[in-house]
């Protein structure tokens, strides 16, 4: 009697984790699809409860609707607090000290309201600190030093390979001066002179997103490396 109680929870539990796994799953691809229409870097540094109500919104709305409401959801999580929680973070590691008056100018630019001054602040860090985390001197090819950091896999929850075909095709996109521009966030023309509208708020957290996620990746890869991570309590 009891060996069929077990029996019977143990496949009610497997039952549950295997629809779980999908749920997730589903939710997941659901997530990637509303931050890839909104123009956002597809990242996961984001609370899993945001994944998740944004997939529910859109069972109920939508895609077209989820992806109106996105930015604003995504605004709300990155208020001051969180702002100050992130610039608190990155400060404790000592292969980017060196960056953090630069970094922290860059987010109370946004916290601001400007822009302008937050992206082209921040913009520039995004290699910068590429090239620190992998102990890079010299010249470098970001398309080249993205792989790795950034792997291949696609998996539930795992944004690796999104994130890199973002930067690739939409953060390092080429223009050509007084053309229409074929990136809203391409770094090239921000910083170039060629975009002259990248001044908003939605840019200005698409910095901030990609910043953190290449953070954590890089800390990711000196760990493994055995390269310092110097943590300052």
């Amino acid at each position: 009697m009891k060996l069929g109680i077990i029996m019977d929870f143990f496949n009610q539990s497997e039952e549950f984790f295997s629809n779980l796994d999908k749920q997730l799953e589903k939710d997941s691809k659901d997530y990637k699809q509303i931050v890839k229409k909104a123009g956002f870097p597809p990242v996961d540094i984001v609370p899993a409860e945001l994944i998740f109500k944004m997939a529910n919104f859109k069972e109920k709305h939508g895609v077209k609707a989820t992806v109106k409401q996105f930015p604003y959801v995504l605004a709300e999580y990155y208020n001051e607090e969180t702002l100050d929680y992130l610039v608190s973070k990155w400060k404790r590691y000592s292969w980017i000290g060196k960056r953090i008056p630069i970094i922290e100018q860059a987010i109370n630019a946004h916290k601001l309201g400007m822009y302008y001054a937050s992206i082209t602040t921040l913009l520039p860090q995004l290699e910068g600190i590429l090239a620190d985390g992998t102990n890079h001197a010299g010249d470098m090819n970001v398309r080249e030093k993205l792989p790795l950091i950034l792997n291949e896999e696609d998996a539930i929850l795992v944004f690796d390979s999104n994130v890199r075909k973002y930067y690739e095709d939409t953060v390092l996109k080429g223009f050509e001066h007084n053309k229409t521009l074929e990136s809203k966030f391409s770094r090239h023309a921000i910083l170039h002179g060629g975009d002259t509208g990248y001044g908003t708020k939605n840019n200005s957290l698409r910095c901030i997103l990609l910043f953190d996620y290449l953070f954590e990746k890089l800390n990711q890869y000196r760990n493994k490396r055995g390269l310092e991570v110097k943590i300052n309590y």
